[in-house]
């Protein structure tokens, strides 16, 4: 019974003696590392972009437009709607909390930025939600990528997952958490 996770119940749950609430810690704790872990190994097999981001740009016959009485962009096919782009862990993975924040807690704001990007850059809607994620992690070095890569005449890729990078990320991020939890441990509780 001195196993590190009924420890932390215990001292969480001190005034609370029932087996149920020590039940309940439990299950937080596996919530936690099955969410911690899918999240690792989610996207490490990355099979490719979408098969309507490989061919040419001229694919994209329609974008999305602006109406003007709703003051809103509205997309013109379901290829462009919220639904055909990739989910917020994939902003997580890719470009950090703060990217996913955004894009939880603003959501049509975010979705907003996509579709204006894609009609005013004419991309599909992975590649307008890569900007999107990085423009929303620091607005700066986004900005001065796209200026150094028009300069430079070559184009960035913000979609692609490289798996290398998610599992150096899941080990810095899990050794954060192991030093976080420690502290906690040792000064708070």
């Amino acid at each position: 019974e001195s196993r590190p996770q009924s420890i932390l119940c215990r001292k969480l749950f001190s005034t609370m003696k029932s087996s149920v609430s020590m039940g309940l810690c439990y299950y937080g704790i596996v919530v936690l590392l099955v969410l911690q872990i899918s999240a690792t190994l989610a996207f490490i097999q990355h099979h490719g972009l979408p098969s309507t981001l490989v061919g040419p740009r001229s694919i994209l016959n329609m974008v999305p437009r602006f109406d003007p009485q709703q003051q809103k962009w509205i997309p013109s096919s379901e290829e462009e709607s919220s639904t055909a782009g990739y989910p917020p862990i994939r902003s997580l993975l890719r470009h950090g909390p703060k990217a996913f924040f955004v894009r939880v807690t603003q959501p049509d704001m975010y979705d907003q930025a996509v579709l204006k990007f894609m009609a005013s850059d004419r991309v599909e809607r992975w590649e307008a939600q890569g900007n999107m994620d990085r423009f929303n992690e620091n607005a700066q070095d986004w900005i001065f990528e796209r200026m150094e890569a028009k300069r430079k005449g070559y184009t960035l890729d913000y979609v692609t997952l490289n798996p290398k990078q998610v599992i150096l990320s899941s080990i810095w991020a899990g050794i954060v958490f192991w030093f976080a939890n420690d502290l906690v441990q040792r000064y708070v509780l």
